[in-house]
């Protein structure tokens, strides 16, 4: 009786902390060439892929940007996008949504409003 009553209340507890977990505003771009990057003095990158994912916006051509510096693996995932960009390999990038998705340096886009690298991936 004991352990049935411990087992439900990890599942409960299970289904309470990860059954409902979702990033709010995230999305991701699957199996994608890494065309342009660029790497600030404070850390800062900013990169493109040869595809436009959704929910990004384009600053002249730029949809990404994480700082390597401040964010936790920052650096790590800075030497990812490197090896697939000189290995000319495809990445799965995860990101939260540009500020204002669809727009471009023209009507909003600017380099606060690009989508957030969250997570990378060489396939």
């Amino acid at each position: 009786m004991k352990s049935t009553k411990i087992i439900i209340m990890a599942s409960i507890i299970s289904a309470l902390c990860f059954g409902s977990y979702q990033i709010a505003n995230a999305d991701a771009g699957l199996s994608l060439n890494i065309t342009r990057l660029i790497v600030n003095s404070d850390g800062t990158v900013l990169f493109s892929t040869d595809v436009q994912p959704s929910n990004t916006c384009s600053y002249y051509g730029i949809f990404y940007t994480f700082n390597s510096n401040s964010l936790p693996g920052g650096k790590q995932m800075l030497s990812a996008i490197l090896t697939a960009k000189v290995s000319n390999q495809k990445m799965d990038i995860w990101y939260n949504n540009a500020t204002y998705p669809g727009t471009n340096d023209t009507n909003g886009c600017l380099p606060g409003n690009l989508a957030s690298v969250t997570g990378v991936s060489i396939n």
